[in-house]
């Protein structure tokens, strides 16, 4: 009997919550206010008005020139000017271009256009705040979909509450923040969970899935990662990596064979975009590295030491920037959360299971590390641990492919402690974003324009994070009230 949701039944699930976690965060957020939102606004309009090259490089700010419309420019200036690295000409308009037009300075100048495209065009019927919030709404779709789609794939190959239980705790509270805003990251994290989901699916029997679904949602995801940040590709190699040690190689090579159409496909979709977006990066010189910065200390081991931890931490909660951390209880939550879903699911594994775990809590370690090592010179302790968000999703879901082949299930119990849990956490970190951004003063959110606006982007919030595990509960009650001749059938 099936005690899960039916893959339909999880997508509307996932879908709706996320969204309303993302409404909250939307609300609660001054326009621009995101991590760097106004830079990737302006990379935006930039390419909705047919620009993808940058002009030259600003002169009193950081990134180079770019024509936008100024009322975008004027909106973002509060915002921009409280920060400490930004400079003038980030901030305020450099150059009238006419018919509204001015140069500013972005520092996502030279980034793949794919994203800014999509955005940048479904805000250009908008102006100044108004084009932030349809950025920020084109985002949160797009990645409420992805995240709909990898549930709805983990429901396919899992019959057991707990893998959509580990699904819900794997989207930390920075994962959904980020993707509630003006910016690529949250897609690139929301479309690596989509290929986790959709990698894992592959390595069931073929009886047991549909190859063609995941294989089209691998391909979904993994272009869009490998588009949405220079990390991209290297995440989605790592990701591939550690699912491939789950199975022999025989495993894979048959099923190959079986479906040959249908990978030869997936692998030229997924190595065209790839190749296409180092190109890209190659040849705009978004990952050049930048001059050698004098004055610096010595990069010492215990740095990067305590560098580790603090990605950590940085990969659940740190908003609106890398600096602002949650509170101490969101982080007590979350990780409770987390290490009662891997006790309950990882209890019992067999040898393939544990080399792909180290392998991939050793990836989570060394590359952030090793690549901290080498930009040091020129972008000191720049690394932040929701970078690797792609990559470190997947603590959460190889237990939920686990839990697939396990005997026993998340009790009531457990799933609402767990959802009860997630939800406190995420509540707390709205309230604490509040409070900093009405602390700061340079812009006004729209929970803060009206009484009780807190109040309504909590209740959003909670009834986001809590509809997937609810769902859960409820489906459970719903087949055990009927016959088990007919309980399959529901599903």
């Amino acid at each position: 009997m099936r005690q899960s949701l039916s893959p339909r039944q999880a997508f509307a699930a996932f879908l709706l919550g996320t969204l309303l976690v993302q409404a909250a965060w939307i609300l609660v957020l001054p326009t621009f206010g995101g991590s760097d939102e106004f830079d990737h606004a302006y990379r935006a309009a930039q390419v909705a008005h047919g620009e993808l090259a940058p002009g030259p490089e600003a002169k009193h700010g950081r990134g180079a020139l770019v024509v936008v419309p100024g009322d975008i420019v004027k909106a973002a200036s509060s915002v921009c000017a409280e920060l400490l690295y930004t400079g003038h000409d980030n901030c305020f308009a450099v150059e009238k271009m006419g018919h509204g037009l001015v140069t500013v300075a972005s520092a996502a100048a030279n980034y793949n256009p794919v994203y800014y495209a999509i955005v940048g065009t479904a805000a250009r019927p908008f102006h100044g705040d108004g084009a932030d919030y349809a950025m920020r709404a084109t985002t949160a779709i797009i990645c409420a979909l992805l995240i709909a789609w990898a549930a709805s794939l983990v429901a396919s190959w899992s019959d057991r509450r707990w893998s959509l239980l580990a699904l819900s705790i794997a989207l930390t509270p920075v994962l959904l923040y980020s993707t509630s805003i003006a910016a690529p990251n949250g897609v690139g994290y929301a479309a690596g969970v989509l290929v986790w989901a959709a990698a894992l699916g592959l390595t069931r029997p073929l009886n047991r899935i549909h190859p063609n679904a995941n294989l089209t949602a691998l391909s979904v995801g993994a272009v869009a990662m490998v588009n949405t940040h220079t990390t991209g590709p290297m995440w989605l190699a790592l990701i591939f990596f550690v699912v491939l040690l789950l199975k022999p190689v025989r495993f894979w090579l048959q099923r190959a064979r079986d479906q040959q159409l249908a990978h030869l496909s997936a692998a030229v979709v997924i190595g065209v975009a790839t190749v296409g977006a180092l190109l890209w990066t190659h040849f705009s010189g978004a990952n050049a590295p930048g001059p050698a910065l004098s004055g610096l200390s010595p990069l010492r081991p215990g740095m990067v030491a305590s560098s580790e931890l603090v990605w950590v931490f940085q990969a659940i909660g740190a908003f609106p920037l890398r600096s602002n951390s949650a509170p101490v209880a969101t982080y007590v939550l979350w990780l409770g959360s987390a290490a009662t879903c891997l006790w309950m699911t990882l209890r019992s594994v067999g040898p393939r299971v544990r080399a792909a775990l180290a392998a991939l809590v050793a990836l989570v370690v060394v590359v952030p590390g090793t690549i901290t090592v080498l930009t040091y010179s020129f972008a000191p302790l720049e690394w932040q641990g929701r970078y690797a968000l792609p990559l470190t999703v997947g603590l959460m879901m190889i237990p939920a492919r686990v839990a697939a082949k396990s005997t026993t299930d998340a009790g009531n119990h457990t799933i609402g402690l767990v959802g009860g849990a997630i939800g406190l956490a995420t509540a707390l970190s709205l309230g604490h974003v509040y409070q900093l951004a009405a602390a700061v003063g340079a812009g006004r959110s729209v929970a803060e324009a009206f009484p009780g606006g807190l109040g309504l982007v909590i209740v959003l919030a909670v009834a986001g994070v809590l509809l997937p595990p609810l769902t859960l509960l409820r489906a459970s009650r719903v087949r055990a009230s009927v016959p088990a001749q007919f309980a399959e059938g529901l599903a």
